[in-house]
This record gives C-alpha cells, sequence and structure tokens, in this order.
C-alpha cells in the first residue's frame, strides 16, 4: 500500500467538495506544492479561493494557483 514505504511519493492535502447529502463528489482540488490547507471558499468561476501556510491564493481545480493574493500563512477567511 506504501503507506509505510520511504520512497512512496508524498502527496499533499485534497479538498473535497461534496453534496449535502454526502452521498456525491461535485468538486476535487489537489493544490501543487501545499502541505496544509487552512480554509477554502468555492469561487463562482469554478475555482477555489484557498488559504495554506504559503498564503491566500486561487486554484484551478487541476491544483495550479492562478492568482495570489497574500503570502502569509491563513488561519480562516469569511465569505459572504
Amino acid at each position: 500500500d506504501g503507506e509505510d514505504d520511504p520512497n512512496a511519493a508524498s502527496v499533499g492535502p485534497e479538498l473535497l467538495e461534496v453534496s449535502p447529502d454526502g452521498n456525491e463528489i461535485i468538486a476535487r482540488v489537489t493544490p501543487k506544492s501545499v502541505k496544509r490547507i487552512t480554509c477554502a471558499a468555492r469561487l463562482p468561476n469554478g475555482n477555489t479561493l484557498l488559504g495554506t501556510e504559503k498564503g491566500l491564493a486561487e486554484y484551478t481545480p487541476e491544483g495550479y494557483a492562478v492568482k495570489v493574493w497574500l503570502k502569509n500563512a491563513i488561519s480562516s477567511i469569511h465569505v459572504r
């Protein structure tokens, strides 16, 4: 399974958005080069705003940062 294999590739965190009933995955984002996701908000364009240990950035569904707003660790965001 690779769980105890020291040569296994390291995989970062993955963010899942699930349906209200919990039966369907609506969106999945695995941000590149991130160790910890601290907060998240889905954007109308399909991308996701993520707070991480690296800062606040907008990520595509493929996990690439397309815009970075802050380069400081983010612990929470409030979205209306």
